[in-house]
């Protein structure tokens, strides 16, 4: 309704509301902005932004402390307040505007407190509807300023019931000087209203609001609006578990093909060896070499042997817990705890007879000094070839962009952290990252005391030529891509919570103009 007087400019607080919400405050704020004495301060106000549920509830808990409150400044841009909290202030405004007239009004104590159960006291005591609203901001703080508002009627009143709309009168009365106070009921209408004001009386009927079922409908439309934004949270969730577990399978159903022999039949499972394998109760074979020179073939052969299960860094990839662990290790081994890695790594490569690649050939000696009796394979190729191989395919999971898109994917997120610590070891070890790093560790293993080789019969089939340069890219590629569909699950949910969250302040705001 618009007012039919010229709106002074808010400048000056000019009417303060001292009654009760529900004693007919909608009422009396559209009949004062019908006066020119708009824009009036109503709880709807706070419902339009989180700050404003914030800073009255920091002024409240400040006034309750008895520190300096500044609730002028609450209100500014406002000529007049009613209804909470304006209402639960009047005395804090009036000494901060002195020449303001108070307004109280109210209605028979026992039909004022069923209306107060009927609609306020649901909002502020209900757990499903704190729980529903808890991801809409605004709503969330004015309800939190709502509890403590009637946390202060209990202390100030003796509880909560009818007696706090006989303790508001009473107190009112006292507080506020006569010639500056109208105890009014909205029912009087124009007359005593505008008598009081000072103001003639409009040529338009008395506002008569009843905002019992808009309130409540407010209510329920703030429930919808919240267990929507939990279902794109939920949904965002599951959709996000969905893919891991369904996701937590053997590094070949990633897209990485594993390495079979040529001439040897593939199992779609896994790679089966030829050979009877051993019972790994012990660590046989141990691969020295550096990633990148045959270990993929070397892991085959060896499986076909019977040596098998056999170590790799796909091994890595089927768990999280693997990556932390061997990142745990290799952060050890580069502070100097030697024996403890040992250990470590013993534990790491349980259940497997022989292990190739990183990382168990960046802790070869370690293992030699866990598993002595272990032979040691060390495979390698000219500097310049390997550098240029490592550069294309394990070089690109340390980059930011493949580190950030696969952040969402746990076990590759720790693999990559694993990484990250072989290479600074590498660096550190070796004096700097590049061709020499081949020559170095050729050097160093061969420092390890010669043994005669495996004693096994060679098999029938040809020894196996894995290239797996193209597997491992489109292994990285495969989780670049899994990263994607996690982070777009995750910023969907985002942006349709604030997509839900702007269109309802729109209408919102078009139902409180």
């Amino acid at each position: 309704m618009e007012p039919t007087t010229t709106a002074t400019t808010p400048t000056q607080f000019r009417v303060i509301g001292a009654g009760l919400p529900r004693t007919g405050t909608a009422s009396l704020k559209a009949a004062l902005e019908i006066l020119g004495l708009g824009p009036t301060y109503h709880m709807f106000e706070v419902f339009k932004s989180a700050d404003r549920g914030i800073a009255w509830t920091k002024a409240f808990k400040n006034l309750n402390a008895g520190k300096p409150t500044d609730f002028g400044f609450l209100v500014k841009g406002y000529n007049s307040g009613v209804d909470a909290p304006v209402s639960d202030a009047y005395a804090e405004l009036l000494e901060a505007y002195p020449d303001a007239k108070v307004i109280l009004t109210y209605r028979p104590a026992e039909a004022w407190w069923k209306s107060v159960s009927n609609t306020i006291m649901k909002a502020a005591t209900s757990k499903a509807y704190a729980f529903f609203v808890y991801l809409i901001p605004a709503v969330h703080h004015q309800r939190l300023l709502g509890v403590g508002i009637l946390k202060t009627w209990e202390k100030q009143y003796g509880g909560l019931g009818p007696q706090v709309m006989t303790g508001r009168i009473e107190e009112v009365k006292r507080i506020v000087p006569a010639e500056k106070l109208l105890v009014y009921q909205v029912q009087e209408g124009w007359e005593p209203l505008c008598k009081f004001l000072d103001l003639p009386i409009p040529s338009v009927p008395f506002p008569q609001v009843n905002d019992t079922d808009a309130l409540n409908a407010f209510f329920e439309s703030k429930v919808k609006q919240g267990m929507r934004r939990w279902a794109y949270l939920f949904s965002g969730v599951v959709a996000m578990i969905a893919v891991g577990v369904s996701q937590r399978t053997p590094p070949w159903r990633y897209g990485y093909s594993p390495p079979v022999a040529k001439g040897v039949p593939a199992d779609p499972q896994a790679p089966q060896p030829t050979a009877t394998p051993t019972t790994p109760t012990q660590f046989r074979v141990i691969g020295a070499g550096l990633p990148r020179t045959g270990t993929a073939s070397l892991k085959a052969a060896l499986e076909i042997l019977g040596l098998g299960p056999t170590y790799h860094m796909f091994e890595v990839f089927e768990s999280s817990h693997r990556g932390i662990a061997w990142t745990k290790a290799i952060q050890d081994l580069r502070a100097g705890k030697n024996t403890q890695v040992q250990t470590q790594v013993a534990k790491l490569v349980e259940g497997y007879n022989s292990g190739v690649d990183a990382p168990v050939s960046d802790a070869y000696a370690e293992l030699l000094a866990a598993y002595p009796n272990s032979k040691v394979i060390l495979t390698h190729r000219p500097g310049d070839q390997w550098w240029k191989s490592v550069s294309n395919t394990i070089m690109k999971v340390l980059t930011r962009s493949y580190g950030f898109l696969i952040y969402l994917v746990p076990e590759c997120w720790h693999q990559r952290e694993l990484a990250l610590e072989i290479f600074s070891m590498w660096e550190e070890k070796y004096g700097a990252l590049g061709p020499q790093i081949m020559t170095q560790r050729t050097e160093e293993v061969k420092r390890v005391p010669s043994v005669q080789f495996l004693e096994l019969p060679i098999p029938s089939v040809p020894f196996p030529q894995v290239n797996d340069k193209d597997a491992v890219n489109v292994f990285i590629g495969s989780k670049v891509k899994e990263g994607m569909r996690r982070w777009a699950y995750v910023l969907s949910g985002v942006v349709a919570a604030i997509a839900v969250g702007v269109s309802q302040r729109s209408r919102m705001e078009k139902l409180l103009s």
